[in-house]
């Protein structure tokens, strides 16, 4: 460049034309101590770390995204709406250690739903699991079970939740029920059907049918023991969900990275049962549902903006859930995932009836919408109304009048005038008589 490009260059960086190159920094060198920090900072997003070995064989951190649908819409929060549904987790939240729904609970979900208040139970458990709790608290309800991705009404004595009479059901597709139970031979673990009412479990060797007894206990799910694969259940039914088995972790995650793998699209759910004994599961659903889908399907259906809904969890699982409704309330005892996206944590948990007091404190404070009451009849419309009740009060004054029959006859008669004359004309006959029979008395003394 000779001088006077060179000066011409000056001038627009001086006069802000142009902005001088910078040099180029070498990136930072990653805090060896940052991966924590990381993981508290990623919580309220779902996403969580792992370790995974590369091809060269170092360890390297990967953050891994939730596979969360692209439908799922996360609505802003309003804590100054009024809520008319209630959405409430079970294990953890409405049910207390011991799995009971306690007399105070109950009596608090009572009071809501007679003053109007729509209730809809959110849980990962089958829908047979959940018939117990509806006809412990005695309430018609909404029950959304499999973490979604099946809704129905449950009458207070409880129902046969079938397919065809659900409010929606989003099942595993066929494919990858196959896909996974390939996956589950490969690895060694027990499988488990969830098809309306019934649970269909594959057991084929001790180890799996000691650790599904395990979970019977834990759950209190009654399971259909098969050995054909699922193959006639698939013929009734595809599942809403699917739950595997292990005593061994190594296990499961096995299963998992083969999912994860093969079938991405597929939502999965991890957890341990505790006890005795420890219990390692693993969930799939449809890729397309969790509590925050099932949330707005059962909206749709009852006609209620998902800002009109406050939803109390404490799990990972209810992290969409509460996104989703106008206001996500946390239990004391929640994840640091779901404790995070909350717009509130309770200072009390499931043990302490910490749901059942919040929602009386709500509906002291009249944070609820109640439905109109049903519309009174305007009388001054209907002037006929009026007078047949005014003819009603005209008997009941005149009770002690000797011929009551004819007054009931005159109420009735339409045409009042006529009546009014005829009983006019009697008075004026009796009146005469009187004076006729005093005027011969009167003649008889003389």
């Amino acid at each position: 460049m000779g001088r006077v490009g060179h000066k011409w260059k000056m001038f627009r960086i001086a006069v802000g034309l142009k902005k001088p190159k910078k040099k180029e920094e070498p990136e930072p060198v990653p805090d060896p101590d940052e991966k924590e920090a990381r993981k508290t900072e990623v919580a309220y997003k779902g996403e969580h770390i792992e370790d995974e070995i590369a091809e060269d064989g170092t360890t390297i951190t990967v953050t891994k995204k939730p596979r969360r649908p692209s439908s799922h819409v996360v609505h802003h929060h309003n804590p100054a709406e009024l809520y008319q549904l209630v959405a409430i987790d079970l294990d953890g939240t409405l049910l207390n250690d011991d799995g009971v729904i306690s007399n105070f609970t109950k009596d608090t979900i009572v009071k809501l739903q007679d003053c109007g208040v729509k209730i809809c139970l959110m849980t990962g458990r089958s829908i047979a699991n959940c018939y117990q709790y509806v006809i412990r608290l005695g309430i018609t309800c909404v029950v959304v079970a499999c973490n979604g991705s099946f809704g129905c009404i449950v009458e207070k004595d409880g129902c046969q939740a079938t397919p065809d009479k659900a409010l929606f059901s989003v099942p595993i597709e066929y494919p990858d029920v196959l896909k996974v139970m390939e996956f589950s031979k490969e690895v060694g673990v027990v499988a488990q059907y969830y098809a309306g009412d019934f649970v269909y479990n594959n057991s084929s060797e001790e180890k799996h049918y000691h650790g599904s007894r395990y979970y019977t206990k834990k759950t209190k799910t009654v399971l259909e023991f098969i050995n054909d694969d699922f193959q006639e259940a698939m013929t009734f039914s595809m599942p809403n969900k699917m739950v595997f088995l292990s005593h061994k972790k190594e296990e499961l995650d096995a299963l998992d990275r083969l999912i994860i793998k093969e079938l991405p699209h597929i939502v999965i759910v991890r957890g341990c049962m505790g006890g005795e004994q420890e219990l390692f599961f693993l969930e799939i659903v449809h890729g397309d549902v969790n509590k925050g889908t099932g949330l707005e399907k059962v909206c749709n259906e009852l006609e209620v903006s998902v800002t009109n809904v406050i939803a109390f969890g404490d799990s990972d699982n209810d992290i969409e859930m509460l996104e989703t409704a106008g206001r996500g309330v946390a239990m004391m005892h929640c994840t640091e995932a779901c404790g995070l996206i909350a717009d509130e944590v309770l200072e009390e948990g499931n043990n302490e009836d910490a749901v059942a007091k919040k929602l009386l404190g709500l509906l002291e404070a009249k944070q609820f919408v109640f439905p109109p009451p049903p519309p009174q009849e305007d009388n001054n419309k209907h002037p006929e109304i009026l007078k047949q009740n005014a003819n009603v009060e005209n008997i009941v004054d005149s009770g002690d009048s000797g011929d009551s029959g004819d007054s009931g006859d005159s109420g009735d008669s339409g045409d009042s005038g006529d009546s009014g004359d005829a009983a006019n004309a009697d008075n004026a006959a009796n009146a005469a008589n009187a004076a006729n029979a005093a005027n011969a008395a009167n003649a008889a003394n003389a």
